[in-house]
C-alpha cells in the first residue's frame, strides 16, 4: 500500500511542488497557517481532509496504531530524577511502567542498557526491580558522570564505555567484558538512533535475550542509502527499496513538542531561506535548487542579512538594489505553500514508523519471541512513543503480531 501512494510522500516540499497533488492541494487551500499547523498534528483532521483519497491508509492506521500503557509506577523519589528534563522523565516512567513487571525482577543477572547516555534509564530501573544494570555507552564523559550517579545513589549500575557497534561481541574493554555483559536476561533500550538499534535486536537476539526491550528512533541514522528490512517477510515487499533517508526522516518529522519561540525561529529561517532562493533564482534563472549549509540560530538579525551571508556560498553576485520585503513575503507565501503540500505527505508520517515498527517486530517473532506493540508514552511527550516488547517464548508462532499485515503484501 505504501508502496502504491508513493508519489504521495515521497518527494521534498521544500524543493518539489508535485502536480498530482493538485486535487489533495486543494482541499486545504482555505486554510490559515495556525490551522495548517493544527492539522499536521491531528489524525482526525487529517481523515477529515484526506480518507476520501487514501481510505486503506486511514484504516491501516487506526486498526494497527497500539494502545498506551496505563501501568502506574509506585511513588518514587525524587533523588532519582534530579537533573533529568520533566519530558524526559515522563519518557523513562512510560518505559519503566510498560517493561519491569517483565524484566526478572530481583533477579541477580544483571540487565543491559543499550545507548545509556548518562544511565537514567538504568537508574530507576534498578531502584524498581533491584536487578543490577549494566549500561552501555560510547561515550566517556557520560559514562563518568552516570557512573558518578550510581554510586552517590549506592545503585548497583556499572557503566562500559564502548561502541558496541563496531566492538565484536566478546569484545573486552578497559572498563569491563562485553561477553559477561551479555548473559543478562533483560535488554532494553530507550530511543537508540538507526542502525544502533537494528544492531541492538540483533545482538540481544543472538544472545537468547530472555525479554527485549526497545522504543526506536532516528531511523535515518545508518550508513546504507535505504532502510535494510529485518524480517522475511518485509524483505518481500518493494518497499525498502523505496525508503530512502529522506523517506525515513519522514517517519520522524514532528514538531510536536518543540515550543512556540522554537517554532516561530524555525517558521523565520524556512521563511528566509525560501526567499533567498527566489532572489538567486531571479539572479540566475534556470539554474536548480542550491543547498545551504546550517547556521547558527539567531546568526542573523534580518532578511538582508541572511541574504548577505548565503550569497557568497553560491556565488551570487548582490546588486545594490533589491526590493527585500518583496523577496521576503515571497518566501513567506512559499513556506505555507511548503506546510499544505507537507500536510499530504504527513499523512504517511504514522503509517511508515509503524511499518518500520512492524518489520522489527516481526523479526523478533521470526527468532522466537512473542512481541506486543505497545505506546509507553502520550504523543505530546515523546512522538517516537512506540515500544517494542518481546519475550523468548516457544509459543511465540501464536502472537497477536503473527497474522499477515496489510503493509507487507
Amino acid at each position: 500500500m505504501l508502496s502504491e501512494l508513493r508519489p504521495y510522500w515521497d518527494f521534498n516540499a521544500f524543493t518539489q511542488r508535485p502536480g498530482h497533488l493538485t486535487w489533495a492541494l486543494s482541499k486545504i487551500a482555505h486554510l490559515n497557517e495556525a490551522q495548517l499547523w493544527a492539522l499536521d498534528n491531528d489524525v482526525e483532521q487529517q481523515a477529515h481532509y484526506f480518507a476520501g483519497n487514501f481510505p486503506t491508509l486511514f484504516e491501516w492506521q487506526a486498526q494497527c496504531e497500539p494502545a498506551l500503557v496505563t501501568t502506574q509506577l509506585p511513588s518514587i523519589p525524587f533523588w532519582l530524577h534530579t537533573d533529568i528534563p520533566g519530558r524526559k522523565w515522563q519518557q523513562i516512567q512510560g518505559f519503566c511502567a510498560a517493561t519491569t513487571q517483565n524484566a526478572h525482577a530481583n533477579s541477580s543477572a544483571s540487565a543491559i542498557e543499550w545507548c545509556a547516555g548518562k544511565g537514567h534509564l538504568g537508574r530507576l530501573h534498578t531502584w524498581l526491580c533491584a536487578q543490577p544494570v549494566i549500561s552501555i555507552e560510547w561515550q566517556n564523559s557520560l559514562c563518568l558522570q552516570g557512573q558518578q550517579y550510581a554510586n552517590k545513589l549506592k545503585l548497583p549500575q556499572q557503566f562500559i564505555n564502548a561502541d558496541i557497534h563496531k566492538l565484536p561481541l566478546s569484545a573486552t574493554t578497559a572498563q569491563g567484558t562485553i561477553q559477561c555483559a551479555t548473559q543478562a536476561p533483560h535488554w532494553m533500550a530507550l530511543h537508540a538512533c538507526g542502525e544502533l538499534h537494528c544492531h541492538f535486536l540483533h545482538t540481544a537476539t543472538q544472545h537468547k535475550a530472555s525479554t527485549i526491550a526497545l522504543a526506536p528512533c532516528c531511523y535515518h541514522r545508518q550508513q546504507a542509502t535505504h532502510y535494510q528490512a529485518l524480517c522475511t517477510a518485509a524483505q518481500a515487499t518493494a518497499l525498502p527499496a523505496s525508503l530512502n533517508l529522506q523517506a525515513l526522516r519522514l517517519a520522524q518529522q514532528n514538531q510536536i513538542t518543540a515550543g512556540n519561540r522554537e517554532r516561530e525561529q524555525r517558521a523565520n529561517e524556512l521563511n528566509w531561506r525560501l526567499g533567498y532562493e527566489a532572489l538567486r533564482q531571479t539572479l540566475q534563472p534556470g539554474t536548480p535548487y542550491k543547498n545551504l549549509p546550517s547556521k547558527q540560530k539567531q546568526s542573523h538579525d534580518n532578511f538582508e542579512q541572511f541574504c548577505q551571508w548565503a550569497a557568497p556560498k553560491h556565488q551570487v553576485n548582490l546588486p545594490a538594489t533589491i526590493d527585500w520585503p518583496a523577496f521576503e513575503a515571497q518566501g513567506q507565501q512559499e513556506r505555507l505553500q511548503m506546510m499544505r503540500h507537507d500536510a499530504i505527505r504527513h499523512c504517511f508520517r504514522r503509517p511508515l514508523e509503524l511499518w518500520l515498527a512492524l518489520d522489527k517486530a516481526v523479526f523478533l517473532e521470526e527468532q522466537g519471541y512473542s512481541v506486543s506493540l505497545q505506546q509507553f508514552c502520550a504523543n505530546h511527550i515523546s512522538p517516537r512513543n512506540l515500544l517494542l516488547l518481546a519475550n523468548r517464548d516457544i509459543n511465540a508462532a501464536n502472537s497477536p503480531l503473527s497474522k499477515p499485515y496489510p503493509l507487507f503484501k
